[in-house]
């Protein structure tokens, strides 16, 4: 019973996202909150799981106590929303069985059961993403209904929006099951056919940070594997033989098929974009002292309207305008103890390539400082590409030999 629940709750957390919920006309922050209620009955059983994870445990008592003294405290319009963004990841961790304490075959089935949960939302996520570019319109509509982006030259190009509603959000999910997928010990044609459908949603997504970066990650991973001497032959050539693919089919998608256009006609950096980014530094101004404790919801706005910025693309300035810098090290110091304990069975490359391939591509806009949903995914993603639970959760004839 206490297992289904946790079922249902990674279930609607990974389909249910921005854009399906404003769809079907449920407020977010009303679904995020019944999703955070509706923890606390499995969190009652297994939150003892997680013990050996001290970084964890005093990251959920910070969440929880640093969000009630701010509902109290703080009135203003978005101080619920941002209890919730906080309270989102570790709690919805807290409700599901730790597989490093205990494993049994019902333990078993259900990270088998999670899995899918993330195979069929990752695929579904990709093959809309793909469907909507095609029909150049969002299945789910979208909350802003801005659906097309003008680029430097007046040219004028679709962004799919999916499940998750902003298209840099999209591509964020994406690209971060993309990370785990090449570290995992998928045989390396299942692992590039499902990098490359992730690849061609974020080409669909129109992020150029996302483009460039899963590019990137792709050659240093490529790179590693084949200069490294633990790895056979046959796997070297296999991975050269998916970065030879990947350039051709990148090529043919961008050229060919327009994709990723802002990427070709604005640049890595467009002036609007680099300036936006440049002006949100300018918040430094106010020192260590102004930033030591944070400020309310409406200190925060008049901050930042002081500087004429309505969004700050940089989730830690972010954390640092509105919860503070004693707040921002303690949360930071936390949730790298908690990811040191969820990544430890992993190789030293591996753990560093994700955790890296993550926090760069996540520092590029507010990200995690605006939704729970990507702290989620990366934590519970980390759990089910364990090494040793990833192998024994997923069939024999989908991975490779041991390298």
């Amino acid at each position: 019973m206490i297992l289904t629940i946790d079922k249902i709750i990674i279930f609607l957390s990974f389909f249910f996202g921005e854009n399906v919920i404003g769809f079907i006309g449920i407020d977010l922050k009303l679904f995020q909150a019944l999703i955070i209620i509706v923890c606390v009955i499995p969190i009652s059983y297994y939150l003892k799981s997680w013990k050996n994870n001290v970084g964890f445990i005093y990251l959920f008592l910070l969440v929880i106590i640093y969000s009630a003294v701010q509902l109290v405290t703080d009135k203003g319009e978005g101080t619920r929303q941002m209890a919730l963004t906080l309270l989102g990841a570790p709690l919805i961790v807290a409700s599901v069985p730790n597989p490093k304490a205990s494993f049994s075959h019902t333990k078993q089935l259900f990270w088998m059961s999670i899995m899918m949960i993330v195979f069929y939302s990752y695929l579904i996520e990709t093959g809309l993403a793909i469907f909507e570019r095609l029909r150049q319109e969002p299945l789910f509509g979208w909350r802003g209904e801005f659906f097309y982006s003008m680029d430097a030259t007046g040219e004028i190009s679709y962004r799919s929006y999916a499940l998750y509603g902003h298209p840099l959000g999209n591509s964020l999910i994406v690209s971060t099951a993309m990370f785990f997928i090449l570290i995992s010990s998928l045989m390396p044609k299942y692992k590039f056919l499902l990098w490359g459908v992730g690849f061609l949603a974020v080409l669909c997504f129109n992020s150029r940070s996302g483009i460039v970066g899963n590019g990137l990650a792709l050659i240093v991973y490529i790179l590693y594997n084949s200069l490294s001497e633990n790895v056979k032959s046959s796997i070297k050539s296999s991975y050269l033989l998916g970065g030879w693919l990947f350039v051709i089919g990148a090529f043919f998608a961008v050229f060919q098929l327009g994709l990723g256009g802002r990427l070709m006609d604005m640049g890595l950096m467009d002036e609007s974009s680099s300036q936006t980014r440049i002006d949100a530094l300018n918040l430094l101004d106010y020192g260590v002292k102004g930033f030591l404790l944070g400020h309310t919801f409406e200190e925060a706005l008049s901050i930042k309207a002081q500087y004429g910025l309505m969004n700050l693309e940089n989730p830690w300035l972010g954390i640092l305008l509105r919860n503070g810098l004693v707040f921002l090290v303690v949360y930071v110091l936390l949730y790298y103890l908690t990811l040191k304990y969820l990544l430890r069975d992993y190789k030293l490359f591996d753990k560093l390539f994700v955790s890296v391939c993550f926090l760069l591509m996540a520092s590029t806009n507010n990200s995690f400082d605006s939704n729970s949903i990507f702290l989620t995914y990366f934590m519970i993603l980390s759990i089910c590409f364990n090494p040793h639970l990833f192998k024994r959760i997923i069939g024999k004839r989908y991975l490779q030999e041991s390298l």
